[in-house]
């Protein structure tokens, strides 16, 4: 079965915890909303423990580039949650392919607001 990246992405947005527990490489670091810290290891798995998950997720302007053993995946997010306004990110994630095989090892998202305006200063 082939590895589908854009849906991985989609469980991590949409499924939580458990999602993180299966696709997260142990040497894992994200980046997200600022003033939020560089996170790796248990760090990322308590920052999203009892978060409310997105009830939808669009990806628009997907790119990607293998290199040997990684997968490099990058898109513009838009997600919902009940009763919250559109949250618009920047992403970029790498995947390692390893023994146990596609694992994320680097996610990063640069916020925007509604309007699409990016929050990079």
């Amino acid at each position: 079965m082939t590895f589908s990246f854009r849906d991985a992405e989609r469980r991590l947005w949409l499924e939580g915890a458990e999602a993180f527990r299966d696709l997260l490489h142990d040497d894992a670091v994200m980046t997200l909303a600022m003033p939020g810290p560089v996170m790796s290891g248990d760090a990322i798995h308590d920052s999203i423990r009892d978060l409310p998950r997105w009830d939808d997720v669009t990806f628009r302007s997907v790119r990607e580039a293998d290199h040997i053993a990684t997968h490099v995946f990058a898109y513009e997010a838009e997600g919902r949650r009940d009763g919250q306004n559109l949250y618009r990110a920047a992403c970029l994630s790498v995947w390692a392919n390893g023994d146990d095989g596609w694992r994320l090892i680097a996610h990063s998202q640069l916020p925007g607001d509604a309007t699409g305006e990016r929050h990079d200063t």
